[in-house]
């Protein structure tokens, strides 16, 4: 019996990702962040400014309790730190602190060989091709769960 397409496409994808995910953690264990810490770590370091929930929520995929975690585990290793929201009190923002800029950079160090490493398999063109791909496959999802991937990192373009 064939296996449909779209779950062979599905399975593979998740397979591909889960992989990458785990050769990062294992970069990330001598920095002490795991990788949804370093992805937010990361948004808010290369964005530049402070973030609403709302934003971060768009970049990592995750849900508001889950994300409320994250900023948490953050905000006790003193590299991000709640802000008030300028224009609504009940509003917060998130901003990377300088020791959390310190962090990102040395944890990068270490995950970037690692990603380095694992898209090595692709040419620069079969690169291209897969973002193309894959900022397809968040457009149309992210409607799906409520998300706008033109608000999330990296940037739609």
């Amino acid at each position: 019996m064939d296996v449909p397409e779209p779950i062979v496409e599905g399975l593979l994808l998740f397979q591909a990702q889960a992989a990458l995910f785990k050769l990062t953690e294992r970069a990330l264990l001598a920095s002490g962040l795991s990788a949804p810490q370093m992805l937010l770590l990361g948004a808010l370091y290369w964005d530049g400014r402070a973030l609403v929930p709302r934003r971060m929520r768009n970049t990592l995929v995750v849900e508001a309790q889950s994300l409320t975690g994250l900023i948490d585990r953050l905000e006790e290793g003193g590299w991000a730190k709640r802000l008030k929201h300028p224009k609504d009190r009940r509003k917060i923002r998130v901003q990377i602190t300088p020791k959390g800029r310190s962090k990102y950079e040395e944890a990068a160090a270490h995950s970037d060989k690692t990603a380095e490493t694992y898209f090595k398999a692709l040419t620069a063109g079969e690169r291209n091709q897969l973002r193309t791909a894959l900022m397809k496959l968040r457009g149309g999802a992210y409607p799906l769960l409520d998300l706008r991937h033109d608000a999330a990192y990296p940037p739609v373009g």
